[in-house]
């Protein structure tokens, strides 16, 4: 009976021990992987955590991210493996210029490398990172920049959104930092991609980090239009009429390309489009004549194929779509006039060779970058206009009154946003349904000539006057979450930029202003706080337990006034001369402000928030401290008479206690 319950213990025991492999083998069979489709245009989608078990292959793991995604997947089995023809609906093309390449992220070099291996036999491993991008260009995107902001209105097609991006809702006009180019004038739009953002003027072309550090600045290409950021390099349409591609890593020149031979004082005012391993770009004809636009092979600037368009391209970046690029023209320049003349229209050409596919007339100057989706090329007009066309006939399938405009429209989660005005005037803010019915307008402080930025439940647009001013309203309406206006005052035609976290705009003041989205609150309640912030900002702080806002409305030399928004009035604080301030209305100050310092050149101001107890209650305090201190200082006299005391009485009473002690002995 003992041997019988030993084997059968003995027998549990091995049962239990090949157990634990079985279990640890079917651990290992799933594994974690992620996707990047990125589409050599600016576009990229993500496929996050895909689950892998028996079938552990790159194809698989594509397979399963495209179907996550909504992307079709279109594939050709052969001998060697799987061939990937085309994803998202852009299919490899006839005459083998670019076909969907495999790439696999070095973890510790921190970069893209080429698959030795077929999508078929490539297995992989647990956290493992795949890309799927056009043979001729190496993804932009990285596992730790994930949206890059690349060019004019973020992809080719100036769609002006990111779907894949999440921005809070309702985020503060908090601004990280302000770079000063100290050159005035900046209708370059920002870009930027992996912690670089880039940014042109006359001063040249500037290379930044996230933390607003100068990493480097060619002063010789000098352009004010905005440049695009391909495959390790930045493209910069020059004053002189020159495209200029400079290294992203260090702003040395790799080549150039004359783009104009009637510069003017512009130049290339065409912000270039990068689209699997071309370049889109308009010529401006200063001397009057018409214009055109080139296709330039983005390794090396050499001219693929020109096509002559009937007026000058100035402001439209070309949008490019499957085999198609669109662009606009602004007409028949004048420089005695300043002035434009027809035609004006949008010019469909074959990406191949430039053929001429088709042409559409309108009646006012189109600056508008062509935006398209689903079908549609959307455009604005000076002749007051929003239009609508079929991509493939160019035929118009609606337009709409919106007032003169040069804006691009941003399409976002089925609706158009797009601003309209003249410079220095009245405008107004839209957005629109894709049949072109208003959903909602806004109307800000001046004519909105930029293009918005969408992101979230947000979007972005500034305003070209005096007191230019970027605005943050919410997507679902027409509802302000912030303003903010830039010091010294300037124009802003330029475009917002959302990446990563931050979101970045310039202005003709000549800086650069980087905010990061956040608000920022002030921690005081049991003790000062001290914090640099910007004139303009809306800075959130508890107090209370309430959530009171202080914004910065104006400052000089000798002091800044501060408004919080559950207090009906401001208070001008100067330096060194604390502020104090009833916040709740119960009458009594609760909360101190000092300024301790300006900045009118960077735009910062210093203060100190702390807890203000009232006189009374200050009084009412002494009088219990007074009273403590007193019995202290009474217990301490008595307690050192006492040891006096005894003291004197051990010197004088020791011989008496002596005689007691020998007498009570006998």
């Amino acid at each position: 009976m003992r041997a019988r319950k030993l084997f059968a213990g003995i027998a549990m025991f091995m049962i239990i021990l090949t157990a634990f492999p079985a279990m640890e083998s079917q651990e290992d069979t799933s594994i974690g992987v992620q996707v990047l489709i990125d589409f050599g245009d600016g576009d990229v989608n993500w496929g996050h955590y895909i689950i892998l078990s028996d079938n552990r292959t790159a194809i698989k793991a594509t397979v399963e991210a495209c179907e996550n995604r909504g992307l079709e997947l279109e594939t050709e089995w052969f001998s060697f493996g799987v061939f990937v023809n085309g994803i998202g609906g852009l299919r490899s093309p006839d005459d083998w210029s670019w076909w969907w390449s495999l790439w696999v992220w070095n973890v510790e070099s921190g970069e893209w490398e080429a698959s030795m291996e077929g999508a078929s036999d490539l297995i992989l491993n647990q956290y493992d990172i795949i890309a799927w991008s056009p043979s001729s260009s190496k993804p932009i995107a990285t596992p730790e920049a994930r949206y890059p902001w690349g060019q004019f209105q973020r992809d080719a097609r100036n769609t002006g959104g990111n779907e894949e991006q999440i921005s809070l809702i309702g985020p503060s006009n908090s601004v990280k930092w302000i770079y000063d180019t100290n050159t005035i004038e900046m209708p370059s739009s920002p870009v930027g991609i992996d912690g670089r953002i880039i940014v042109n003027n006359w001063g040249g072309t500037y290379c930044l980090s996230e933390e607003g550090e100068l990493l480097w600045n060619n002063a010789d290409v000098v352009g004010s239009f905005t440049p695009a950021i391909g495959s390790g390099k930045v493209l910069v349409g020059g004053k002189d009429g020159f495209l200029y591609c400079v290294n992203i890593t260090n702003g040395e020149q790799k080549w150039e390309t004359q783009i104009t031979e009637h510069p003017g004082i512009s130049g290339v005012t065409s912000p270039p489009t990068i689209a699997r391993g071309k370049v889109y770009v308009g010529a401006f004809n200063f001397s009057g004549g018409p214009g055109s636009l080139y296709c330039l092979d983005e390794a090396t600037g050499s001219v693929l194929w020109e096509s002559i368009t009937s007026s000058s391209v100035y402001f439209s970046s070309p949008g490019v779509s499957g085999d198609r690029v669109f662009v606009g023209t602004m007409g028949l320049y004048d420089s005695s006039t300043l002035k434009w003349s027809e035609p004006y229209g949008i010019y469909c050409f074959d990406t191949k060779n430039g053929d001429l596919l088709w042409y559409f007339s309108v009646d006012g100057s189109v600056g508008s970058s062509p935006t398209i989706t689903d079908g549609k090329v959307l455009f604005t007009s000076r002749d007051g206009y929003l239009y609508c066309l079929d991509e493939i006939s160019g035929e118009m399938i609606w337009k709409k009154n919106i007032g003169v405009s040069v804006s691009s429209p941003a399409v976002y989660d089925g609706s158009i946003y797009v601003g309209s005005g003249d410079m220095g005037r009245t405008g107004q803010f839209y957005r629109l349904d894709m049949n072109g019915e208003i959903e909602w307008q806004f109307t800000p402080n001046g004519a909105v000539q930029s293009s918005p930025a969408i992101v979230g439940g947000v979007v972005y647009f500034t305003t070209n006057v005096r007191n230019g001013t970027l605005y943050c309203l919410r997507r679902d309406n027409n509802d302000v979450i912030w303003q903010y206006q830039p010091w010294p005052e300037g124009y802003i035609i330029s475009s917002p930029i959302v990446l990563n976290e931050y979101f970045y705009i310039t202005s003709d003041n000549g800086r650069l202003y980087c905010f990061d989205g956040l608000v920022h609150e002030f921690e005081y309640v049991r003790k000062h706080v001290t914090r640099t912030i910007y004139c303009g900002v809306d800075v959130g702080f508890p107090h209370n337990y309430e959530k009171h806002i202080i914004r910065i409305v104006g400052m000089n030399t000798t002091a800044v006034s501060i408004v919080i928004d559950s207090w009906e009035e401001g208070v001008d604080v100067s330096y060194d001369e604390p502020q104090l301030v009833d916040t709740d209305g119960d009458g009594k100050n609760d909360l101190g402000i000092m300024l301790n310092d300006v900045n009118l050149t960077s735009q910062k101001v210093s203060i100190t928030l702390y807890p203000y107890t009232e006189p009374e209650d200050v009084g009412i305090n002494m009088v219990v401290v007074s009273i403590l201190a007193l019995f202290m200082v009474g217990l301490v006299i008595m307690v050192v008479i006492i040891l006096v005391a005894r003291r004197v009485s051990k010197k004088t009473g020791a011989p008496e206690s002596g005689k007691k002690k020998k007498k009570d002995s006998s």
